[in-house]
């Protein structure tokens, strides 16, 4: 993905957007754009689509949390100054639309802290932010990375998960009153073994139940991870991990999103080698029944079929519903036995878990899917990180429905 690079100097800390060559920067159908200060390390975390585009939370190496805002063709638009940006000393995990559009909520860490912090519309810091001193079984305070969050569409609270670095990778389940940024309402830890998590959360229709997830690691294996809890009663309705009875293999869930009453994982797959070996899907019900079984998908690039690589990188990256009744997958893949050429990797399947077609976007770099969504208008949009002269650059590609750039 070799592209003549067009400098825009904007108001979002001298952030550089690059189209791709041949491609008209502001066309309806498809884009491809790279997002950098000049010489700093941005990491693209999350993105949401907002009515006259989109807006990007990504993590400077110097000047911490960025929000970066386009318009529906992937152009930047004004945005935070460079004098007018959060701590770089706080990391952002996850972020959220406030309910009444008046702009976003992170959610993240400061220092070894949870905090949350606002922004406006365009994504300048408003000052109101609050960080947690939550403490533990021992009266200890937890080290929390705060790494997903929501606002309940009825109540106006914040439910944010996280992780518990000091406390053997425990999980995190916390709201927040909406009114008053710095009045924790509830929190619970979550053991049963290592954890990392997805960055998602779900509420169901009372908003009194979370659905999150992601890996836990125990005397079993490695495997996905779906719990449902309550805010109310304290209790866990269920921890669930799939697939279900298969002990000693080693699954690793890396984001799950809504699919019609229940919900669609994505992970990856360890091999003996101790490498990656495929990208794992499955699809739960509300309940945590199993609709379809996990299935694996092989590291295959379309263009070379008969060519895979085991690979260090994680493939299985995001995952999001489509408008025809099936899902769409990103992932990264290993172009060499090395692994020093990555690309980005969409595998979309039907509503039976069957793989329909597959799509590679890269060049010569390093790139890192982080997540994928389908707009509006039912293109699906990539949003990564690419290595560019050794600098982590964000990356934002539209494609057509068939995962291709016209």
């Amino acid at each position: 993905m070799k592209g003549n690079f067009t400098v825009l100097v904007c108001f979002v800390v001298m952030l550089v957007s690059c189209k791709e060559s041949g491609i008209p920067v502001a066309t309806p159908s498809t884009f491809t754009h790279y997002y950098n200060n000049f010489g700093d390390q941005l990491d693209a975390q999350a993105i949401l689509e907002i009515s006259d585009g989109f807006m990007i939370l990504a993590n400077s190496s110097s000047h911490g949390p960025v929000l970066i805002r386009t318009d529906k063709f992937g152009n930047l638009q004004p945005s935070a100054t460079p004098d007018k940006l959060f701590s770089k000393n706080w990391y952002a995990g996850g972020f959220t639309t406030l309910k009444d559009n008046s702009g976003y909520m992170m959610v993240g860490r400061s220092g070894t802290k949870m905090i949350l912090f606002k922004a406006d519309v365009d994504g300048k810091p408003t000052g109101d932010s609050a960080v947690y001193n939550l403490k533990g079984k021992n009266n200890e305070i937890l080290d929390v990375d705060g790494l997903a969050i929501v606002q309940g569409q009825t109540s106006g609270d914040f439910f944010v998960v996280g992780k518990i670095s000091n406390y053997s990778d425990d999980m995190l389940l916390a709201r927040v009153l909406g009114t008053k940024l710095d009045s924790v309402v509830f929190y619970k830890t979550y053991g049963a073994g290592g954890s990392t998590l997805a960055n998602r959360i779900y509420l169901d229709y009372t908003e009194q139940n979370a659905y999150w997830g992601g890996t836990r690691t125990d005397a079993n294996g490695i495997h996905m991870r779906f719990v449902k809890s309550g805010f109310i009663s304290n209790s866990t309705y269920f921890d669930i991990t799939y697939p279900i009875g298969q002990l000693g293999d080693k699954f690793y869930g890396n984001d799950f999103c809504a699919y019609g009453y229940g919900f669609a994982f994505v992970g990856s797959h360890v091999a003996a080698s101790g490498l990656y070996d495929s990208i794992s899907f499955t699809r739960v019900g509300g309940d945590g029944d199993v609709q379809i079984n996990v299935k694996n998908y092989g590291l295959v690039n379309p263009a070379s079929p008969t060519t895979t690589f085991e690979q260090s990188a994680k493939p299985g990256n995001s995952i999001c519903s489509t408008q025809d009744g099936g899902t769409l997958i990103l992932g990264t893949l290993a172009m060499d036995a090395q692994g020093t050429d990555t690309d980005y990797f969409l595998i979309k399947l039907d509503g039976t878990g069957k793989q329909q077609w597959s799509r590679t976007h890269g060049g010569k770099y390093l790139d890192k899917g982080v997540r994928v969504l389908q707009a509006a208008d039912g293109g699906y949009i990539v949003l990564g990180t690419t290595t560019l002269a050794n600098v982590n650059t964000v990356f934002l590609m539209k494609t057509d429905t068939h995962g291709d750039i016209q």
